[in-house]
């Protein structure tokens, strides 16, 4: 399995739901549990957020590959549940 880049800020809503659905979901499904994750908030590692691109938070990378970035809305995937969207990102790697 790939090795993730998650860019967050400590303070924003969306990613502080991201994670905890991310939690959630590696409680209950091993795949997910299994995945490697490098987190990166972007004011303490500006240096690194700078060299890629992306504009919301949060955003997912695997490689130089943007898999999802912003809020996990579920109309775009397709689901009835943020943490259903997040399965999916989480899935497709």
């Amino acid at each position: 399995m790939k090795k993730l880049r998650v860019f967050y800020l400590k303070s924003c809503p969306h990613c502080i739901r991201m994670f905890e659905n991310w939690k959630q979901l590696a409680s209950e499904d091993p795949e997910i549990a299994a995945i490697e994750v490098e987190k990166i908030e972007e004011t303490e590692e500006a240096e690194l957020a700078e060299r890629y691109d992306y504009y919301y938070v949060p955003t997912i990378y695997v490689g130089e590959t943007k898999l999802h970035e912003g809020a996990f809305d579920p109309e775009k995937y397709g689901v009835i549940s943020e943490k259903e969207a997040l399965s999916k990102v989480l899935h497709s790697i």
